[in-house]
């Protein structure tokens, strides 16, 4: 029994290195061997056990990702779409227009113009929440690298958010990592008008501003 959930762990540790990447490179056009070479794995084993990690293939995560990405900066920046284009792995802005179509039902250029992002192909529908972002206190603050423990989820945030919650703090309750200087940092990667809602990615994270953890 403790060698299956050490081998669980353990997968999940490699794969989750490949996921890191892919969130840190979203541009980068990277072959099977160099992903493969990041996890630890043979290539005749990666692509079976990052399925079963992801819950897809591992081609449509990344295709997922970068186009998702790419939607998030044509309307939060005025950044031409060449250059968006190019920074999510597409040399050509035309073959970024057709994949980004085929995703989310319209041209770069209409959703950029609609002003309302409303799930994948429904752009046209306005977005039903009731909070209106300009209610929204933010700061934005530049904080020293720290360590951190966490736990990568993909689903619903509201379903999954609390799963790796709960694993966070049951490994520092265990570990005994718990003090006044801890800071609980959650982070929500993926806007739910944009990215399917249980295939966004979310992070629950604890870390000590002064100790080492």
């Amino acid at each position: 029994m403790g060698n299956k959930f050490d081998t669980k762990q353990e997968y999940d540790l490699r794969a989750n290195r490949v996921v890191q990447y892919l969130y840190d490179n979203p541009g980068e056009i990277s072959n099977l061997e160099k992903l493969a070479g990041i996890s630890g794995y043979s290539q005749f084993h990666f692509h079976r056990i990052m399925r079963a990690y992801l819950g897809e293939s591992l081609g449509s995560f990344m295709l997922r990702i970068r186009l998702d990405n790419a939607a998030f900066h044509l309307r939060t920046t005025d950044r031409s779409i060449q250059e968006i284009a190019w920074d999510n792995g597409y040399e050509a802005a035309s073959s970024f227009t057709k994949a980004f179509r085929k995703r989310f039902g319209m041209s770069p250029e209409i959703f950029r113009s609609e002003k309302c992002f409303a799930q994948l192909s429904d752009c046209k529908t306005k977005n039903n929440s009731t909070m209106n972002p300009k209610d929204l206190k933010i700061s934005i603050k530049e904080l020293k690298p720290r360590k951190v423990i966490f736990v990568h989820g993909i689903g619903t945030y509201k379903d999954v958010a609390g799963v790796c919650w709960e694993k966070v703090c049951g490994f520092a309750k265990k570990n005994r990592l718990f003090g006044f200087s801890t800071e609980f940092i959650g982070i929500s990667y993926d806007d739910p008008n944009v990215t399917e809602p249980d295939r966004c990615r979310y992070e629950g994270s604890e870390a000590r501003r002064r100790d080492r953890l």
